[in-house]
C-alpha cells in the first residue's frame, strides 16, 4: 500500500504504532476528521519511513508534540493547514529537515514568528501561513 485516504471520517484518536506496518507508504491523507488527537504520541508515525506527503488538514489539531514527526525522515511536505494550532516550534521538525519542502500552515492560530523559526529547513520551497493570528515577526 502506497496511498491512503482516511478523509472525511469522524476519527478522533489513532492508538501508538496504528501505522506502523505500512512501511510502504508514500501518502497518509488524514484531513477532515472530527477531533484529531494524534499528535500527542510519539510513536504514531513509527515505521513510515518512505512517507512523502502527510495531510492534517481540517482537524481541529491544537498542538504539535515535540516528537510527532521524528520517524518521518523522508517526509517532504506536510499540511497542517485549517486547524487550530497557535505555536509552532522548528523542533516539531528537527529529524525531517534535510528533505521537508513544503510546510502549510495556513488558517490557524498562529501568532508569533520567531527568529530563525524555519532556518533549520534548508530546502522549504514553499511556506504557507496566510490567515494566522500573527501579531510578532522577529528579526535579526
Amino acid at each position: 500500500l502506497e496511498t491512503l485516504y482516511l478523509t472525511n471520517n469522524p476519527i478522533i484518536y489513532f492508538g501508538s504504532d496504528s501505522f506502523s506496518r505500512l512501511s510502504n507508504l508514500v501518502e497518509l491523507r488524514v484531513d477532515k476528521n472530527k477531533e484529531l488527537k494524534i499528535l500527542n504520541d510519539d510513536d504514531l508515525f513509527k515505521g513510515l519511513i518512505k512517507l512523502t506527503r502527510l495531510h492534517l488538514s481540517f482537524s481541529r489539531i491544537e498542538q504539535v508534540s515535540n516528537m510527532s514527526f521524528v520517524n518521518l525522515v523522508n517526509l517532504k511536505e506536510i499540511h497542517l493547514n485549517d486547524n487550530r494550532i497557535s505555536s509552532f516550534h522548528i523542533l516539531n521538525l528537527d529529524r525531517i529537515n534535510l528533505f521537508l519542502n513544503v510546510l502549510n500552515l495556513n488558517i490557524n492560530f498562529l501568532k508569533a514568528l520567531r527568529n530563525r523559526m524555519f532556518n533549520m529547513l534548508i530546502n522549504l520551497e514553499i511556506l504557507s501561513i496566510n490567515y494566522n493570528l500573527i501579531e510578532l515577526i522577529e528579526i535579526d
